[in-house]
C-alpha cells in the first residue's frame, strides 16, 4: 500500500512538469510570435559620377637610349713615330687644320734629304746621257730607262716631303675633343688615333623600337613626334627624325631610328642616357578618368530607372593614356561612375552625392 502510494506522487509529480512545460511553451509562443519580423535592408552605396569631357589622348611609348655625336672623327696619323708635341685636351674645341699633335720629324728629314741626293745624281746622269745620245753616243734605251730612274727618284723626294709634313698633325675637322689620351713621348701610329673629335653641336641618339610598331611609325612620320628627356629627369629636348630603318634586327626584333636633338644642347653630352617618348598619334575624344576603370578593365554608365540610378557594366574598348580613357562618341551625355565603383556589382543601385 504504501509503495503504491508512493507510485501515484511520483506520477503526480512529473503530470504537473508536463503541465508547466506546456504553459511555458505556449506564452513563448505567443511571445514571439506577436513581434514584428525584423527585415535588414543593405543601405545604398554612394558613388561621384561625372560626364565625360573632350581631351586629348595621346597614343606614345616611351623607350631609352644613349646621346652620340652625329660626327665622331678620330685623328689618326699617316706616319708613325714618337710624339714631340700634343696640344689636345678632353673639352677643348678646336678648329679644322689646328695641330693636334707633331710626330719625330727627324727620321722623315733625313729621308727627304736623302731622296734630294739621289735625284740630284738621277738628274746628272740623264744630262750626261742627254748629251750624249744627241751625238750618238749612247743609246736610246739607255736614255731611256735612266728617265725612268730620274721619274722614280723625283717621286721619291715627293713621297719624302709629304711623310715628314704628315708627321705634323691637325684636326681633319672641327669641334670638340671628346678623347685625349696621349702624352709627349707617346709613339704615334696609324693603328691608334691620337685624339678623338665630336661635333657637339649635332647630337643624335639611335632608339631601338619593337618590331611591332614597325608600321606604325614607318607610314606615320609626318605625325609622328619625338622629345626625349634626361635619365635624371627634368631637362628635355624636343627631336627631329634624321633616319629609319628599312628593316627589323631578327636577332633584337627591334628596327632603329635616329633622331636629332633640337633644344637644350648644352645639357646633353655623348654617352648620357636619356628615356625618348614617341608620340605615334593624338586624338580629341570624350573620356574619362583612368580612375573611374576597375581593375578587370569595365566601368559603369549611370541609368535611371524609377528615379533611382543603376550602375551598368561597360567593357573599355577604345583608346587610353597615363590620364584618360576614351568614351563612344555616344555616350557623350551620360553619366558615369568615377569614384566609389570597386565596391558595387553591375546592375546594382547607387546613390550619386557630391563630393564623396
Amino acid at each position: 500500500m504504501k509503495n503504491l502510494k508512493g507510485i501515484f506522487s511520483s506520477l503526480f509529480r512529473f503530470v504537473i512538469l508536463i503541465v508547466l512545460l506546456l504553459l511555458a511553451y505556449y506564452f513563448m509562443r505567443n511571445f514571439f510570435s506577436s513581434r514584428e519580423a525584423l527585415v535588414y535592408s543593405s543601405p545604398i552605396p554612394p558613388v561621384h559620377a561625372q560626364y565625360p569631357e573632350k581631351v586629348d589622348i595621346e597614343k606614345s611609348i616611351i623607350l631609352s637610349g644613349y646621346i652620340k655625336a652625329e660626327s665622331m672623327v678620330p685623328v689618326i696619323p699617316l706616319v708613325s713615330g714618337e710624339v714631340k708635341e700634343y696640344n689636345a685636351i678632353v673639352g677643348k674645341t678646336v678648329t679644322k687644320g689646328e695641330v693636334v699633335a707633331i710626330l719625330d720629324k727627324e727620321p722623315f728629314k733625313l729621308q727627304r734629304e736623302q731622296a734630294e741626293s739621289a735625284l740630284l745624281v738621277y738628274k746628272s746622269t740623264y744630262e750626261r746621257l742627254k748629251a750624249l745620245s744627241e751625238i750618238g753616243a749612247t743609246s736610246e734605251q739607255s736614255l731611256d730607262e735612266m728617265r725612268a730612274q730620274l721619274d722614280a727618284a723625283e717621286s721619291q723626294l715627293e713621297l719624302a716631303i709629304l711623310q715628314e709634313g704628315y708627321a705634323r698633325v691637325t684636326a681633319p675637322v672641327s669641334g670638340t675633343y671628346l678623347v685625349a689620351d696621349k702624352a709627349v713621348g707617346d709613339i704615334g701610329s696609324s693603328q691608334a688615333p691620337l685624339a678623338i673629335i665630336a661635333d657637339l653641336n649635332n647630337l643624335v641618339v639611335d632608339i631601338s623600337v619593337p618590331e611591332r610598331y614597325f608600321d606604325d611609325i614607318r607610314f606615320n612620320l609626318d605625325n609622328l613626334e619625338v622629345t626625349i628627356e634626361r635619365g635624371d629627369g627634368g631637362i628635355g629636348s624636343r627631336c627631329q627624325i634624321i633616319s629609319v630603318s628599312p628593316f627589323v634586327d631578327p636577332m633584337s626584333k627591334t628596327f632603329t631610328i635616329r633622331v636629332k636633338l633640337l633644344d637644350n644642347l648644352l645639357y646633353f653630352s655623348p654617352g648620357m642616357y636619356i628615356k625618348a617618348k614617341l608620340l605615334l598619334s593624338r586624338d580629341n575624344v570624350y573620356a574619362l578618368p583612368r580612375s573611374a576603370k576597375k581593375l578587370d578593365g569595365t566601368y559603369y554608365r549611370l541609368v535611371e530607372n524609377d528615379g533611382q540610378y543603376i550602375a551598368e557594366a561597360i567593357i573599355f574598348d577604345g583608346i587610353e593614356d597615363d590620364e584618360y580613357f576614351s568614351v563612344p562618341n555616344e555616350d557623350m551625355s551620360s553619366l558615369f561612375i568615377v569614384r566609389g565603383q570597386n565596391t558595387i556589382l553591375g546592375g546594382q543601385a547607387v546613390q550619386v552625392v557630391e563630393g564623396y
